[in-house]
């Protein structure tokens, strides 16, 4: 889960951070930030990763015998931490291990934790007590262990703290100190304080015995019992700041990464799922039956049947976030087949994050050829194309004999629109494949962290056809290579950062008339538009056209001038006209309409009894394939 954006002010009120180690050796007047690992070793990676990225750097106490402890990739993910620029140590709890009989011999255990570490490479200097509630139970601090930390007059200095080692504020937590400086274990063997000498492990320093003016702690989730370091002047002074990663993160987000067949969707799911701090799952949702055991059939071998039954589908969405909602981890979910049901999962899940993954057009045509996609149509295994571009293509005089190659156009080009309209960003997959940072900046954009130290094979392929008889671009038929080229002459001009409800945007023209003054003003023809016009429409392909008209108007006084919008067709004859009125207070226009598919040309013109002289300082169109 992302960490909070508010702990980014906590970092910036410290101005500068270091390790525990450097703090110790370096004698400096800096934050000295630390990390007590209780619970999750995933929310330490994800704030170790956002502290790296901001420029920060603190020391991570890791906590033996933790559930995390023993958990797959470990060792992989402590050495990330360390690789941020961080600093590792140990989250000593030996009397509460050796009290619960974890452990006999507490001396040697630490050694072999500081070994174990040694050996995946990984660096040990230091350690922090853990608060351990068995200390309140039987009355010790986990640092009572070592002989190097004993002090003078133990009874009087350390009576009266808390597990930690700080004095409690609050007064609601404290250890009185024993009268026998030992414990007898249920078992009667006994464990005398301050017998180790952890200088015999290379063991450098103890957290709360280093030099500092102020500290600062968490504990508990709140700053309760020192005071919160917000509110305090933190400038020349030497502070230790204890920060608990699992109270700093975000509620539970949900990412959605759609595109079309052949994508990258699996290897994604794989990058995602193996070093990111998010769980992703490949084309669950739609399929949960199956994956759950409950089916022995993909929803999804039948899309047909989905697209018949929205309700179906809806319900799938609605359990869908019953089920993730109470995760422990961010939810990815990859998928090639939600694009038909995108608004009904937007509205059903408003909140989550939506991601187009986009591959090149040509290496997803040429592998969805040797898939057998559209072979035959309607493919009820197949999402169904909604929009066509034969009469585009018959425009051009193309021949269309080969209907599975246009069929996988039609597609592709339905998803991409429908996705560039509707999601919030998207991964260029090309260049994902290529190049690591570029996958990093793009996720962490949306409170994602990769971790370069768990990525398995990177630019291994996978999932690759069986079939390679239909060739790559350059080897593709002339024939194929002409459609695609003029198709996507007209088809690829997608705005990609702009969103467009129901219109694929093609093209964008903006015509300037600056100063151009004009008396008595009656005709006034967009003559670059008309072009535009007279090719697109004489294929009877329906245009949505916006218009923006911006006018200086001279000495109007308190008239109000029509302007007549009329369209044209080549025998002049008027399909429609509509009306503007311009006075002083109304200076910008606005028309929009869907022209008539036998429109030739546009005029805009004034009456002539309105003798007025006006100065159009712009006048903006652009044009849209309607429905296509």
């Amino acid at each position: 889960m992302t960490i909070s954006n508010n702990y980014l002010k906590y970092l910036n009120h410290f101005h500068k951070t270091d390790t525990l180690f450097n703090f110790h050796h370096k004698n400096s007047n800096v934050v000295a930030l630390r990390h007590d690992v209780d619970h999750s070793i995933d929310a330490a990676l994800e704030m170790a990763f956002f502290e790296n990225y901001h420029g920060y750097k603190s020391t991570y106490f890791l906590l033996p015998f933790a559930p995390y402890w023993n958990s797959e990739d470990f060792f992989k993910k402590v050495l990330q931490i360390q690789k941020f620029g961080h600093e590792i140590g140990i989250h000593f709890n030996g009397i509460s291990d050796w009290i619960e009989l974890r452990t006999d011999d507490i001396f040697l255990d630490f050694e072999n934790q500081i070994k174990e570490f040694k050996n995946h490479n990984i660096d040990v200097k230091g350690i922090s007590s853990h608060g351990d509630g068995l200390c309140y139970k039987f009355n010790f601090i986990n640092y009572w262990s070592f002989s190097n930390l004993k002090p003078d007059n133990p009874k009087l200095s350390e009576n009266g703290r808390t597990a930690e080692g700080v004095f409690d504020l609050s007064a609601t937590r404290s250890i009185s100190y024993p009268k026998n400086e030992f414990l007898t274990r249920a078992d009667g063997k006994v464990f005398y304080f301050w017998s180790i000498d952890y200088k015999k492990l290379n063991i450098d320093y103890h957290a709360w015995h280093l030099n500092f003016d102020k500290y600062y702690s968490d504990s508990g989730g709140s700053w309760k019992r020192t005071g919160d370091p917000i509110n305090s002047d933190l400038k020349n002074t030497k502070t230790q700041v204890l920060i608990h990663p699992e109270y700093w993160l975000e509620k539970t987000k949900l990412y959605f990464f759609l595109g079309t067949a052949r994508s990258g969707s699996t290897w994604l799911t794989k990058i995602l799922n193996e070093s990111t701090n998010i769980a992703a799952r490949h084309e669950y949702l739609l399929n949960q039956d199956f994956f759950n055991k409950k089916s022995n059939f993909k929803n999804t071998h039948n899309v047909a049947m989905l697209e018949n039954n929205k309700t179906i589908v809806k319900d799938k969405f609605i359990k869908f976030w019953e089920e993730v909602s109470s995760s422990k981890h961010d939810i990815a979910e990859v998928n090639i087949y939600l694009e038909n049901f995108l608004p009904e999962l937007i509205k059903t899940l408003p909140n989550a994050t939506y991601i187009f993954i986009k591959r090149d057009i040509k290496e997803i045509l040429s592998s969805l050829m040797n898939r057998g996609w559209y072979e035959k149509y309607p493919d009820p295994a197949r999402p169904r194309i909604k929009k066509h571009i034969n009469n585009l293509l018959n425009f051009y005089g193309l021949n269309l004999a080969n209907k599975q190659f246009l069929r996988i156009l039609n597609y592709i080009i339905q998803v991409r629109s429908n996705l560039n309209n509707k999601c919030n960003d998207l991964i260029d997959m090309n260049k994902a494949f290529q190049d690591k940072d570029y996958l990093k900046e793009k996720l962490y954009k949306h409170g994602i962290y990769l971790y370069p130290q768990l990525i398995k094979n990177y630019n291994k392929k996978i999932n690759l056809n069986k079939n390679n008889n239909y060739p790559s671009y350059h080897k593709w038929p002339n024939e194929h290579r002409l459609i695609y080229k003029k198709s996507l002459s007209v088809l690829e001009k997608f705005n990609l950062n702009k969103k467009n409800d129901n219109y694929s945007q093609i093209m964008i023209k903006d015509v300037n008339f600056n100063n151009i003054y004009r008396s008595y003003i009656s005709n006034f023809n967009a003559l670059p538009l008309n072009i535009i016009l007279k090719k697109l429409l004489s294929n009877n392909i329906a245009i949505r056209i916006k218009v923006n008209i911006i006018v200086n108007v001279k000495s109007l006084g308190d008239r109000k001038i029509p302007i007549f919008l009329n369209e044209y067709s080549l025998k002049s004859k008027v399909y429609k006209r509509n009306i503007l009125f311009i006075s002083n207070t109304e200076k910008k226009y606005f028309y929009e309409a869907v022209l008539h598919p036998r429109t030739k040309f546009l005029n805009f013109s004034i009456p002539r009894n309105n003798l007025i002289k006006l100065n159009f300082t712009k006048f903006t169109y652009k044009i849209y394939l309607y429905n296509l």
